[in-house]
């Protein structure tokens, strides 16, 4: 399920997806309300009032961690962290699998999905004798 929002004056519009959880609660983002889906024309379903405005946000701490915590969970460095964290397992899987590699079938095993993969990235090649446009 989708849920779009224009953005306020100032503001990003925002887009958020629910995921799909396998379970009967219909766990959500708390700024939902409880999902209740209904086998009805949707002019005919009635929704929940709303309540008043209860007063002012001001009390909401605008960071949800501290200078402190920042810095302790270098923030700044944590995207970089992840992908070479995440290249590094990628790269340790391929190397064990081709330690794992002792004959020529074994190696045409290991060779056939990565020039497959690579054949795809590329996309097809330009028909032979035509000519480039620069």
């Amino acid at each position: 399920m989708m849920r779009h929002r224009p953005g306020r004056p100032g503001e990003p519009q925002e887009t958020s997806v629910l995921p799909v959880t396998q379970t009967v609660t219909p766990y959500c983002p708390a700024r939902y309300r409880r999902l209740a889906l209904v086998d009805a024309d949707a002019t005919q379903v009635k929704g929940q009032p709303l309540p008043a405005p209860s007063g002012s946000l001001a009390f909401v701490p605008t960071r949800v961690l501290s200078a402190e915590q920042r810095q302790q969970m270098a923030l700044s460095e944590m995207l970089d962290r992840n992908i070479r964290d995440r290249t590094r397992k990628i790269l340790e899987a391929e190397k064990r699998d081709w330690d794992r590699v002792r004959t020529l079938d074994e190696w045409k095993h290991f060779r056939d999905p990565k020039w497959k993969a690579l054949a795809a990235s590329i996309g097809e090649f330009p028909e032979r004798g035509r000519s480039i446009p620069k």
